[in-house]
């Protein structure tokens, strides 16, 4: 957030953790002292905080860490062992005084098959969800954020026979406030006057815009920072992940940094207390972006201060738009309203320090104004109280959305005067109807060619859960990530703690056709506390194993969904005791899920189609003109969209967890033959694009 006057900014909290019966079960390093070292300066924080109390009364981004160059390759730093089963293990520790969080930006990042990469503290705590495959991204960066200690090591192993990990850091961040980070007293840093979102009564109508808003981790230059922004809808509603915050969040950001740029969405209490801890409640986050448009204005220097970047890259976009319509993230694409008329009323919902989700209110009018040479780009108003309180803008807040009364966006957090000691001293976000078309000619320096593609011309669009399926709130058959026919066999095995755990199947109206576990679970997760209210009904047994054949009682598309209270999903090891499992069948008895972790966090869902009648032979797309054979298969299999007016041009083979294995055209009469000899066998599926839409089908090979 950019500030009229000097912010002088402090908090502090003690940790308690003797009310917790879980505890956290560390694996201490046998031979600290022989595990090699690097020892990196630390900045000089006095000079630094003078710099940031120049950085906001000047508007700049919200620093909160500063990137020390390094050259770390495993291949020449650290040290090598191999185990008695032939896996090979690197460690190397990595000493920066003071540091509250290490963030590791990763300038490659490549690891196989069933290879980790953990980084612990030296007590042998995990300090970042371990690393695997899965998180390799196509441009290959990558950024483990916030990693909380000043004296950690990494450990990378690879199994026996695996071909060798290929990573590169190029740059640590010494964080030295405003971490927020799982496990420390570091959450809770804004100032006492702000508002939980989840506060009754007045976060209550602000359920859906919350779920579009996250705090965003932005590396920039030689820096990181917090700031705030949201998802945002599009004319052509096909779910884009554009997301919209301010330019001097990222003025200076090159593209190789906004690949390790992080957005965390649901980083909020679900209530209006505030937690202890963290918890799981930054594990909901979408890693890299891409510069879209902006308003080339230095940050509102000469302009209206916006910066529209889509999710992650342009090899993901799928992946990304499943993850954010999971129930994991539930994430909202808010409306917005580029009218130049003036308002009376609304809510700014954003993250003041980093700090988990808040919202402040105001009751009067927006006053047309200017933040620095062009007239009229800016929205003035101040901040009212509320029956919950009466929240401000802080540094972090920068980027966040403005809200109409109506839940519409009308503009982007530049900066302000408001603080819990000046509450109703006034605070700027650039109009979104300046960041419409104002800023310059040209498509990347305007809104409108990427939120009204189609060149409606409205100035009015409501926002939505799911505004690509056109079908209501759940997702559609061409969304559906898993296929079976009518059965859908559940397998659970309970943790320790089985009275935190929920399950549910819903269909795509969000009616709930099939639910076992503790029902006071759903709605009320990863909520960092333990012992939820009992449940009423049939209680799930700890340790034990279910199985339930579920029957799904029509052709369309399900999502099942767990659910765990505490955060921790069912990891029970790390509090010493035994991880549950989950795995989910199709009709024909082949596993087609497996939950990513035990330790998920709050929720892990996925979408299953009811194919109503089965896949035997030759499997034909819903639109009946694509062809697929043989299925199962073995060596090859063949696409055959010849008979199709879609005009199919791409079709990828990806695994069941989204991730892309290859990439193939159809030639120009619509068929081609994919490859599978060196393909493990199990479930896969075939993902084909065209210019209006993708389709998703199964396969198996045998």
């Amino acid at each position: 957030m950019k500030n009229f006057f000097t912010l002088l900014f402090c908090a502090c909290m003690s940790l308690n953790l003797s009310a917790q019966e879980k505890t956290l079960v560390s694996q201490p390093f046998e031979n600290i002292k022989d595990i090699t070292s690097l020892v990196l300066g630390a900045p000089d924080l006095t000079q630094v905080h003078l710099e940031d109390l120049a950085r906001e009364k000047n508007g700049e981004l919200y620093r909160i860490g500063a990137n020390i160059a390094t050259d770390i390759n495993p291949n020449y730093t650290g040290s090598w062992k191999i185990n008695n089963d032939g896996a090979r293990t690197w460690q190397l520790r990595v000493k920066a005084e003071g540091a509250e969080a290490l963030s590791f930006l990763f300038s490659k990042f490549e690891l196989f098959g069933q290879s980790t990469l953990e980084i612990r503290n030296m007590e042998g705590y995990i300090v970042h969800k371990p690393m695997t495959q899965e998180d390799v991204l196509s441009h290959r960066m990558q950024n483990a954020a916030l990693c909380f200690g000043d004296d950690l090591v990494l450990t990378i192993t690879e199994p026996a026979n695996t071909q060798a990990s290929e990573i590169l850091i190029d740059r640590i961040v010494y964080n030295y406030r405003s971490t927020g980070n799982p496990n420390t007293s570091k959450i809770n840093e804004s100032d006492p006057c702000e508002v939980n979102v989840n506060c009754s009564p007045v976060g209550d109508s602000w359920q859906d815009e919350k779920d579009g808003v996250a705090r965003i981790y932005c590396v920039t230059g030689n820096m990181a920072g917090w700031c705030t922004g949201s998802l945002i809808n599009n004319t052509e509603q096909d779910c884009k992940p554009y997301f919209l915050t301010a330019l001097h969040c990222g003025v200076t950001s090159s593209a190789s940094n906004m690949n390790q740029w992080r957005f965390y969405f649901r980083y909020e209490s679900p209530n209006c207390n505030n937690p202890n801890t963290a918890g799981s409640l930054d594990d909901h986050y979408i890693t890299g972006c891409i510069r879209l448009a902006d308003s080339d204005d230095g940050g509102g220097e000469t302009g209206s201060d916006f910066l529209l970047v889509k999710l992650g890259n342009n090899n993901n976009e799928t992946t990304v738009v499943n993850t954010l319509k999971s129930s994991s993230f539930s994430a909202y694409w808010n409306g917005w309203k580029a009218a130049s008329s003036s308002t009376q009323g609304g809510a700014g919902i954003h993250h003041p320090a980093g700090d988990i989700k808040k919202i402040s209110t105001f009751n009067g009018s927006t006053q047309s104004t200017s933040w620095g040479s062009a007239g009229g780009s800016h929205w003035q108003m101040s901040w009212s109280s509320n029956s919950n309180g009466h929240g401000v803008t802080e540094g972090g807040s920068s980027g966040s959305p403005l809200f109409n009364n109506s839940g519409l966006i009308i503009g982007t957090l530049t900066g302000g005067s408001s603080y819990c000691t000046n509450q109703t001293s006034p605070d700027l976000y650039g109009k979104m109807s300046y960041h419409w078309t104002s800023n310059g000619t040209a498509n990347n320096e305007r809104l409108k060619p990427w939120l009204d593609p189609e060149s409606s011309n409205v100035t009015t669009l409501n926002g939505s859960s799911d505004p690509c399926s056109g079908t209501g709130p759940g997702p559609g058959p061409n969304d559906c990530d898993l296929q079976t026919n009518n059965i859908l066999k559940v397998s659970l095995l309970t943790d320790d703690y089985a009275p935190e755990t929920y399950l549910e199947i819903t269909n795509s109206n969000g009616d709930v056709i099939w639910a076992e576990g503790n029902e006071n679970v759903a709605g009320n997760f990863a909520t960092g506390q333990e012992n939820p209210t009992a449940d009423p009904t049939n209680a799930l047994e700890s340790l034990t194993q279910y199985n339930w054949d579920v029957s799904l009682p029509d052709a369309d598309c399900y999502t099942f969904a767990i659910y765990d209270y505490y955060g921790d999903g069912l990891g029970a090891s790390q509090w010493n005791g035994t991880d549950g499992n989950l795995q989910l069948k199709n009709n024909a008895n082949t596993t087609i899920f497996t939950i990513s972790a035990a330790d998920f966090g709050g929720s892990e869902s996925i979408t299953v189609e009811n194919t109503d009648g089965g896949t035997t032979g030759i499997d034909y797309v819903s639109d009946g003109q694509v062809v697929i054979y043989p299925n199962p298969a073995q060596n090859e299999i063949k696409v055959d969209a010849s008979n199709s007016t879609k005009e199919f041009k791409t079709v990828y083979v990806t695994d069941i967890t989204g991730k892309i294995l290859s990439e193939s055209s159809l030639n120009k009469n619509g068929i081609t033959t994919i490859d599978l000899a060196t393909y493990a066998s199990g479930v896969y599926h075939l993902r084909m694009v065209s210019a209006s839409e993708t389709m998703v089908k199964q396969f198996i090979k045998n």
